[in-house]
């Protein structure tokens, strides 16, 4: 339940961040977190949740998820943008 309100929030967001078009965008959800907040854990599960974390490359994604956010939306990347254009070019001619 807590997993598929946070995927509709990030959707939510992730479409008002992205506007007419959100091909490309991406959707990241916090699993480690929401299952934080909705059971008890073992401590193994709280060192694996800062383990994945430190290992993010991603700083701002890694800062949201350090600070419990449950999910992250991110706007597609110019080279993932161009890429999608391009195959819906092709796609039009066949």
């Amino acid at each position: 339940m807590a997993a598929g309100k946070a995927f509709q929030e990030a959707f939510s967001q992730a479409a008002e961040d992205s506007g007419a078009s959100f091909a490309g965008s991406s959707v990241t959800l916090n699993k480690h977190q929401i299952m934080i907040n909705s059971q008890k854990v073992p401590d193994w599960f709280h060192r694996e949740y800062e383990d994945m974390t430190s290992s993010m490359e991603d700083g701002e994604m890694k800062r949201s998820f350090e600070n419990g956010e449950l999910f992250f939306t991110s706007p597609p990347s110019v080279s993932r943008a161009n890429a999608l254009a391009s195959y819906a070019a092709v796609a039009k001619s066949i």
